[in-house]
């Protein structure tokens, strides 16, 4: 095929191959403005993802069940810091992660946890708990105080729910042929615009810890769910029926 495509080039006029570079130029470039277009809402979701598997790879690359408890420990020792700090978006995703199939599986780790741990648990499924339009989320997020990082899958959400629900332009009850811009819904819109941008607006004041950084980055790795899944019968096989 790469050999009959070789050809294939080698048979086109010059005007024809300029037509076809033109076109893959302007193909890059409609990708390029594509992804430039939310490159914030980007990289929030990439590392929402990194944090998800990271959770997994922690508990489960600790071959020892002893420290695979103690490192289940930590994590939701962190949900309870993140919880305090208003990271939301972060607290979702590691509980994300606790809540992956290949986590919650590993039911020796999940036992024998100290109280407080178990109870950061219970309170993390209480705040994301579906249903009823995740109401304790949202009424957790309505009295947030910044700086605070709000979970952005909520914004989303209800940006799309309100594009979807309501007609972009209605037509006036005078004259059927006439079409205005739907006011309610753009203002619908902005509320929730300028509710997110407000977060923006007080950002955090951490210092960097170089260390930390570095092991962070050494070990937030994008791997598949069969893989993750695979790991995780090998630390706690399946029990024999």
């Amino acid at each position: 095929e790469k050999e009959e495509e070789h050809r294939t080039t080698h048979l086109m006029t010059d005007e024809q191959l300029t037509s076809q570079m033109e076109a893959m130029k302007k193909k890059t470039r409609e990708q390029t403005q594509l992804r430039s277009c939310q490159p914030n809402i980007e990289r929030m979701t990439d590392w929402f993802n990194r944090l998800v598997v990271w959770t997994q790879i922690e508990l489960l690359y600790e071959r020892n069940l002893q420290k695979r408890r103690q490192a289940l420990t930590k994590l939701l020792s962190i949900c309870a810091s993140l919880e305090q700090y208003n990271n939301i978006s972060s607290l979702c995703a590691i509980r994300a992660g606790l809540c992956s199939a290949p986590i919650h599986r590993l039911k020796k780790t999940w036992e024998h946890l100290p109280k407080k741990a178990k109870e950061t648990k219970a309170n993390l499924d209480e705040l994301f708990r579906l249903g009823n339009g995740q109401k304790n989320l949202r009424n957790r997020v309505a009295i947030i105080s910044q700086p605070a990082i709000p979970h952005l899958g909520l914004f989303l959400g209800d940006i799309v729910f309100i594009h979807d629900g309501n007609d972009t332009f209605k037509r006036t009850d005078d004259d059927d042929d006439k079409e205005k811009i739907n006011w309610s819904k753009m203002k619908l819109l902005a509320d929730r615009i300028m509710w997110i941008s407000m977060f923006q607006q007080s950002p955090f004041i951490f210092k960097a810890v170089p260390i930390i950084h570095e092991y962070l980055q050494s070990r937030m790795k994008l791997v598949s769910e069969d893989f993750l899944y695979r790991l995780s019968r090998e630390v706690e096989p399946p029990e024999k029926k």
